[in-house]
């Protein structure tokens, strides 16, 4: 709009001889057309004026094509504020609280409001975002029962969230890109009956059990079963039975060995295993140097152990990659011989990651385990770094 510009101070609404001037037959007053310009033109842009910002209930939000172009609408019933962009009211900033039962979010929104922001105002707090179609939940953690975050869509809920299952322990949850995975905590139980949850898979792969009477057990799931972990149980024995049972004699107390492990008493004892028997040996092994990756296989240097004692064995390994030379390659870690792979791609030259894995094997005393790691193509030089590692835990027999 062009700018009012004020008439010549001479221009008079009275006539020479202080009459009001009329400029029609019938002696209607009139002012001149300079004057009347000035006060249309102003009328017009104070109108105009008191458009820019207005408010009012959701249902009385004006139509945005009757508004000027950068006017502002505050919704006072919903406490949001939208802005006329282009003739479309566009939701700008603003947060609408209300409850989840009954549901007060709209149910009217679409594209143009994306980014409304909901938050419930009753305990416990939750927020939630319009992404223009559907509603996303960016509340940063939950709780609630394990079927109560089964029940919950994933895909309704931001990437990164956490959720406490309040049956379990209050055992830890992430929503990792549309897919929960177990992180942390541990669920206590019983044996008898047994309280192992039985819906478990690959994602809850460290999941932590723990027995509530004694004697005191663990167990962690490996993605597809429960291996025992319990420090100081005889597997060789009855179910439960401790090694630290008996008198309090030189001959029963335990032992340490050089290499840290639990050593038994002597035969005389209920064990019926011999002095200096390792009953747990858990070994640990770092790479000693670092491994170019090629499409072949190769031995991680450093990463091997021998395995002393014959018997199932839980082994663990954690790969120290650098891909920061190879872009959109696969990296793959994996025990010598076996399938079960510690993969990582990189969306490009991403840098350092570490990958984990776990597998249980059965082997004879004496046998010597192997990382070994390789990539799926490319021409870079990615490789393994220092921090790769392997460990061994003996399981049973």
């Amino acid at each position: 709009m062009p700018p009012v510009i004020t008439p010549p101070i001479r221009t008079s609404l009275l006539t020479a001889n202080g009459e009001p001037f009329s400029s029609v037959q019938d002696g209607a007053i009139q002012t001149t057309r300079e004057w009347w310009m000035y006060w249309r033109k102003l009328g017009d842009q104070i109108n105009q004026n008191a458009k820019l910002v207005s408010e009012g209930p959701h249902a009385s939000r004006p139509i945005a094509e009757s508004m000027p172009d950068g006017a502002l609408y505050v919704e006072s019933d919903r406490n949001v504020i939208y802005q006329n962009q282009g003739g479309e009211w566009q939701y700008i900033a603003g947060t609408m609280y209300g409850t989840l039962a009954p549901d007060e979010r709209p149910t009217d929104l679409g594209a143009p409001d994306s980014g409304f922001n909901f938050r419930t105002n009753v305990d416990p707090a939750r927020e939630f975002f319009w992404s223009g179609g559907e509603w996303i939940e960016a509340t940063p953690a939950r709780y609630g029962t394990h079927a109560e975050r089964l029940a919950t869509p994933v895909a309704d809920l931001v990437s990164g969230m956490l959720w406490m299952e309040t049956d379990r322990g209050s055992v830890i949850y992430q929503n990792q890109g549309g897919t929960w995975l177990y992180l942390a905590g541990t669920m206590w139980g019983t044996l008898s009956p047994d309280q192992r949850p039985t819906d478990l898979g690959v994602h809850d792969a460290g999941f932590d059990f723990r027995t509530t009477v004694a004697p005191s057990r663990e167990f962690i799931w490996n993605q597809v079963a429960w291996v025992e972990v319990t420090a100081l149980v005889d597997p060789t024995t009855t179910k439960g039975d401790l090694i630290a049972r008996g008198a309090a004699a030189p001959a029963t107390r335990l032992a340490v060995g050089t290499n840290g492990q639990v050593l038994t008493a002597d035969s005389t004892q209920p064990l019926g295993v011999k002095w200096g028997t390792p009953l747990t040996v858990p070994q640990i092994a770092y790479a000693t140097g670092t491994l170019v990756l090629t499409t072949t296989a190769q031995l991680v240097p450093g990463c091997s152990l021998t395995l002393a004692r014959a018997g199932s064995y839980l082994v663990s390994a954690v790969f120290d990659f650098n891909t920061s030379l190879d872009s959109n390659i696969t990296m793959l870690g994996t025990l010598n011989g076996q399938a079960k792979y510690a993969i990582f791609t990189p969306s490009s030259t991403f840098g350092r990651v570490t990958a984990a894995q776990q597998w249980v094997v059965n082997v004879s005393a004496g046998t010597t385990v192997n990382l070994v790691a390789s990539k799926t193509g490319g021409t870079g030089g990615s490789q393994t770094d220092l921090h790769t590692s392997i460990s061994a835990t003996w399981i049973s027999p």
